[in-house]
């Protein structure tokens, strides 16, 4: 008689905070408790590392490293809500608070990742020093490059809420000559408000695929400045704040941008030069945006680009 096969399932790798040591009161401190949850799911080669509701107080950043690594909170959940608890319900977010000025959660090539997922979670800086934009600080998601090797992607954003950092999803680079910092970056379904700098690319950082997507930016100093190659920013609200969209290196060297999409954007009471910039610009495709109540004489500029001519 001929035996079988067994065939062997991957066993699916899960990781509570609360059991970790996290407490999840909003008064403890659970950096150390998430941070030896965060190592473990690295260690293992990826996992997912669940934050049921609750607000989960941080002294200082949180490093999300490893490959296949996961973070989320509880589903169907109002993350987009930065009310006081009592005003929230039965059901309550998942909340990390930065009770810092370092940011809340920080991606470093000095720490190898990959294929990472943040989703259904909210990150707010908890004091600042006033109510003033400018005077708030960290990222509350900063992908850093130091060495400028190895080159680290795949970072998705889904369902993130992110409130009163200075920046709310930062590129940068860091003692690196190296401009493309990461690849395969997806934001989508995200509510980036009330910071100083919504997303943004810090020194002429730029990204290989970057897909911003049905997200709310809006109520902060400054929107969104990105550059990099296939980018795509499509059906996202912008209201509320400086210059709310550009695209493009540093002005007025930057390296050129290639393959940018800009499409089904809702423009809101923007203020300050613009309310849409692109510089640099090769192979853009610019389809119809709308944009509302904004009092600039120019709200599009477009300089040194060329359109996307189909073959």
């Amino acid at each position: 008689m001929k035996r079988r096969a067994r065939i062997q399932t991957p066993r699916f790798s899960y990781l509570d905070v609360l059991r970790g040591g996290a407490v999840g009161d909003g008064r403890a401190d659970d950096t150390a408790a998430i941070q030896r949850v965060l190592d473990e799911a690295a260690r293992r080669g990826g996992a997912a590392v669940y934050f049921p509701a609750g607000a989960y107080r941080t002294t200082w950043r949180l490093c999300v490293h490893g490959y296949g690594v996961r973070l989320f909170g509880d589903v169907g959940l109002d993350n987009h809500a930065f009310e006081d608890h009592a005003t929230l319900g039965t059901r309550q977010p998942a909340v990390i608070v930065a009770d810092h000025d370092n940011g809340a959660l920080v991606l470093s090539d000095e720490r190898p990742w990959g294929n990472v997922t943040v989703e259904h979670l909210a990150l707010r800086r908890d004091t600042f020093r006033s109510g003033n934009p400018l005077a708030r600080t960290g990222a509350g998601v900063s992908v850093r490059a130091v060495r400028g090797a190895p080159f680290c992607s795949r970072l998705r954003l889904d369902d993130v809420a992110i409130s009163r950092f200075s920046t709310g999803v930062q590129f940068a680079r860091v003692l690196t000559t190296e401009a493309q910092i990461a690849g395969h970056v997806r934001i989508t379904n995200c509510n980036i408000e009330m910071n100083r700098r919504g997303i943004w690319c810090l020194d002429d950082a730029r990204i290989n695929s970057l897909h911003i997507r049905d997200s709310y930016v809006r109520h902060n100093h400054e929107g969104i400045s990105v550059a990099g190659t296939s980018v795509s920013i499509c059906d996202n609200v912008l209201e509320g704040q400086s210059n709310p969209l550009r695209v493009g290196g540093v002005e007025p060297l930057g390296a050129s941008s290639y393959n940018v999409r800009i499409e089904g954007n809702y423009f809101e009471a923007s203020t300050g030069d613009y309310a849409l910039r692109c510089f640099r610009v090769k192979d853009l495709q610019l389809g119809t945006n709308r944009i509302s109540r904004s009092a600039m004489a120019e709200p599009v500029q477009l300089v040194g680009c060329t359109m996307f001519e189909p073959v």
